[in-house]
C-alpha cells in the first residue's frame, strides 16, 4: 500500500476521534477471510521495485567484493537465512550471533543475496577496515564521515568505530585544530592587599617595561627595564618591593630572566614563594597578562595623544571600578591626589579592601559561569601514557610520553618520541593518542538499542 500511495502528494490532517461520527474501516477489527491476502502486485508497483533495485547505491565492482566477503561470514549467512524463512517470535529463540538485529528486524531486506537496512548496504565483519578507510578518504572528522556513512552503508557499532578510526589516524593527530579550552580555574582571593602579585614583562615602542600587579587590589606598578637581563629585573623588583613590602606568593611567565638561578637565590633570600606558569599559556598568568593590557593601552593612547603616560597611570590607579573601590584606595586604604579637583575629606585614609572582597569574589564566580559554557574538563592523563603534544602554540602535533605531572596546576612533562627532548606543557596542547584501530576478529557487545550496539577488536599497541 506503501508503494502504491507513493505516486500522490498526501495531505494528512489529524481528526479526534470525538469528531469522527462515522468510524473509518482502519480503526475496527477485521476478519483473515475478509483480507486480501494475493501476493501478485501489480505493473506499477513491480515496476517501481525495479526501478529502487538498478538505483541502489552500490556499484558493480563494490557490490562483487561486498558478496564474495559475505558469502564466507557466517553471521551474515545465518541474517540472509532469518530474513528469508521468518524471524523466531521470541529474541531468546534467536542464535546469539544475530540477537543484536532482532530490534530492527523488519528494516532488514534481502535484495539479490545482499542485506539491506533501508536503503544502506549491510557491510560484512571483514570489510569493515576497507570500508573505513574509503570512508576516511581525504581525511573528514567524524561527523562528516558518519554522513557519508549514512547515506550507503551500515553495520553494528558503526558509529563508534568510526570515532575509533579518527582517533587513531596520525595524520589527522598530527593536523588536528586545537579549539580545545579548559574549564576556568581562578586563584582564591588574597586575605590582605600585596600579599600576592603577577609579573610580566612587554615591549612597547623598543622600550622593555616591567609590570608587577597586586591580585586583590589590582593596584599596577611599572618600571622600565635597561636589557632583558635576570640582573636588572631583579633590582628593579628589589625597589618595588622596598616601597610595598613583600609578598607572599610571586606568579611568573617562564622567560629566561624569572627562571634562572639568579632569581631563585633572590626568591630564597627575600622569603617568597616562586610559581612559574606552563610554557606558551599566557592564561595561567593572567593577573599579569591583564595589567600588561591595561598598561598598554593607556600607554599607547597617552602618547598618541601627546600626553604624560604616568599622569594617565595615576588616574588609572585612582579610579573606582563599578562598585569595587579604586586599587590606590584598596592597596593603601586612601585615594591618591592628582591633578583633578577633590576635597580633603576624599585623602582621608580609610580601609576598603575588606568591604570588597564579596563583590570581587562574586565576580570571578560569574566570569567563571559564563567562561565554563564553552569549556570542557580535559582529562588526565597518567605517566607513561603515549599522547600527542604540541612543541609551540599552532604547531603540528607530534608524538610524545607523560614523564611526570607538572608542579604547576593542569600541566604535564612530556618526552619527545625516541628520546627527542623533555618539555613541560599545560594539558591544553596535549591530546590523547588513539589506539591502532583492529576490526577484523571483533567481539560483538549487545545494547538495548540497535544503533547502540559496539564492536571492540582486539587492542595492539606500537612500539
Amino acid at each position: 500500500m506503501m508503494l502504491k500511495l507513493q505516486p500522490y502528494r498526501l495531505n494528512v490532517v489529524h481528526t479526534p476521534g470525538k469528531y469522527l461520527f462515522i468510524a473509518d474501516t482502519l480503526s475496527r477489527d477485521f476478519c483473515a477471510e475478509s483480507c486480501d491476502v494475493d501476493t501478485q502486485f501489480d505493473d506499477d508497483v513491480e515496476m517501481q521495485v525495479a526501478l529502487l533495485l538498478e538505483n541502489l547505491p552500490v556499484t558493480r565492482e563494490n557490490w562483487e567484493l561486498i558478496s564474495k566477503h559475505a558469502s564466507n561470514d557466517t553471521v551474515y549467512c545465518k541474517l540472509k537465512t532469518y530474513i528469508s524463512n521468518g524471524w523466531p517470535q521470541y529474541f531468546k529463540d534467536v542464535d546469539s550471533d544475530c540477537r543484536a538485529y532482532f530490534e530492527f528486524k523488519d528494516e532488514l531486506v534481502l535484495v539479490k543475496g545482499m542485506v539491506f537496512r533501508g536503503d544502506r548496504i549491510v557491510i560484512p565483519c571483514s570489510l569493515k577496515i576497507e570500508m573505513l578507510k574509503k570512508l576516511h578518504t581525504g581525511h573528514p572528522g567524524i561527523n562528516r564521515m558518519m554522513s557519508r556513512a549514512e547515506m550507503s552503508m551500515f553495520w553494528l557499532g558503526c558509529g563508534q568505530d568510526i570515532k575509533k578510526f579518527v582517533k587513531s589516524c596520525p595524520t589527522c593527530l598530527k593536523f588536528q585544530d586545537n579549539k580545545s579550552k579548559n574549564v576556568l580555574k581562578y586563584k582564591k582571593l588574597p586575605q590582605f592587599p600585596w600579599s600576592e602579585v603577577g609579573c610580566d614583562i612587554f615591549e612597547l615602542y623598543q622600550k622593555y617595561y616591567l609590570v608587577v600587579v597586586d591580585a586583590l587590589s589590582n593596584f599596577v606598578e611599572v618600571t622600565t627595564l635597561d636589557n632583558l637581563r635576570t640582573i636588572t629585573a631583579v633590582e628593579k623588583m628589589k625597589s618595588i618591593f622596598a616601597r610595598h613590602g613583600i609578598p607572599m606568593v610571586v606568579y611568573t611567565d617562564g622567560a629566561l630572566c624569572f627562571d634562572s638561578e639568579m632569581f631563585k637565590k633572590f626568591a630564597k633570600e627575600w622569603e617568597f614563594l616562586h610559581v612559574l606558569s606552563s610554557p606558551h599559556y599566557p592564561k595561567s598568568n593572567g593577573l599579569a597578562e591583564s595589567g600588561v593590557k591595561s598598561i598598554k593601552k593607556i600607554f599607547k593612547k597617552a602618547l598618541d595623544s601627546n600626553e604624560d603616560p604616568y599622569l594617565a597611570l595615576l588616574n588609572f590607579r585612582n579610579t573606582p571600578r563599578g562598585k569595587v573601590h579604586s586599587p590606590a584606595s584598596n592597596l593603601m586604604s586612601r585615594n591618591l591626589r592628582t591633578n583633578i579637583p577633590c576635597s580633603f575629606q576624599a585623602l582621608i585614609p580609610k580601609i576598603t579592601y575588606d568591604k570588597d572582597r564579596p563583590i570581587l569574589q562574586e565576580n570571578k564566580y560569574k566570569s567563571k559561569e559564563y567562561y565554563d559554557r564553552s569549556a570542557k574538563s580535559h582529562p588526565q592523563y597518567r605517566v607513561g601514557q603515549k599522547i600527542m603534544f604540541q612543541k609551540k602554540p599552532n604547531s603540528i602535533w607530534v608524538p610524545g610520553t607523560i614523564l611526570e605531572k607538572g608542579q604547576t596546576p593542569r600541566s604535564y612533562v612530556v618526552e619527545g618520541e625516541e628520546g627527542r627532548g623533555v618539555y613541560k606543557r599545560n594539558q591544553v596542547n596535549v591530546s590523547a593518542r588513539g589506539e591502532p584501530v583492529s576490526l577484523q576478529k571483533s567481539n560483538l557487545n549487545v545494547s538495548a538499542r540497535g544503533e547502540s550496539f559496539s564492536l571492540q577488536g582486539p587492542k595492539s599497541v606500537t612500539k
